[in-house]
This record gives structure tokens, C-alpha cells and sequence, in this order.
């Protein structure tokens, strides 16, 4: 999985639920770490990304069922 497949899902409306986003954005940090190795300079941004990615979500999920 990678950003532009992401992208391109996201323009031809792939995904029914937002989940099925989530899921796809988190196995691209996913594979970021495992590819380049735990603690590279490239995973650790990675990791920060994923962290603000998360909160961000968890902010917007409870602010719409809240």
C-alpha cells in the first residue's frame, strides 16, 4: 500500500466506509517501518506521522459520536 494508491482510491470514492481508509493509511506506516528498518531516521518520522494521523482521527471520531 502506498499514498498514491490511497489517493487514487479516494478520488474514484473505493472506499464505502472510513474504516476501510483508516485501515489502508495505517498498513502504509506499517510497511514504512518494517521496510526501512525500526529505528531508521525514515520510521521514526514515520512513527511521529502515524501518531498525529491517529489522534487526529480519534479527535474527529469523537467529536462526530460524541
Amino acid at each position: 500500500m502506498d499514498l498514491g494508491t490511497v489517493k487514487q482510491r479516494l478520488a474514484s470514492n473505493y472506499y464505502s466506509k472510513v474504516q476501510d481508509f483508516v485501515s489502508d493509511v495505517n498498513l502504509i506506516f506499517e510497511n514504512c517501518i518494517l521496510y526501512n528498518g525500526e529505528s531508521s531516521q525514515v520510521s521514526i518520522m514515520c512513527k511521529h506521522v502515524r501518531d498525529e494521523f491517529n489522534k487526529l482521527y480519534e479527535n474527529l471520531y469523537l467529536d462526530f459520536y460524541m
